[in-house]
């Protein structure tokens, strides 16, 4: 079973670039989860700020 794994393992993160945006990924989505709540408001601040900025 564990040789299996490390076969599906090497198999699709061979390339650092997928290993990379896994970590990205990952990272942003325990941010996002941890810190919503304090994010959130920052969040609708900037999206407010671009629809109102008028160009």
């Amino acid at each position: 079973m564990l040789d299996m794994v490390r076969r599906w393992y090497k198999r699709r993160f061979s390339d650092p670039d997928a290993v990379s945006l896994v970590v990205i990924l990952l990272f942003g989505f325990i941010t996002i989860y941890f810190f919503g709540n304090l994010i959130a408001p920052l969040l609708v601040a900037i999206v407010l700020a671009t629809f109102l900025n008028g160009r």
